[in-house]
């Protein structure tokens, strides 16, 4: 899901996130590009917020912002 122009939402599992984060790291320019992976918890995905027509990924334990 995509949140703005370069931040997405990803509702993976452990595996799924680490595959991810491998195929990313091919791509990035280590000297252009910035990447952050954020965990979240199951308390700080109860503490987020959304407004709008955005939607609160749910279901996992793993998200990548």
């Amino acid at each position: 899901m995509r949140v703005q122009e370069s931040v997405f939402v990803a509702n993976l599992d452990a595996e799924l996130a680490a595959r991810m984060a491998a195929r990313v790291k091919k791509l990035v320019d280590e000297q252009f590009d910035r990447v952050h992976i954020f965990e979240m918890c199951a308390a700080c995905s109860g503490r987020t917020k959304v407004m709008g027509t955005a939607e609160l990924v749910k279901d996992r334990d793993f998200y990548v912002i």
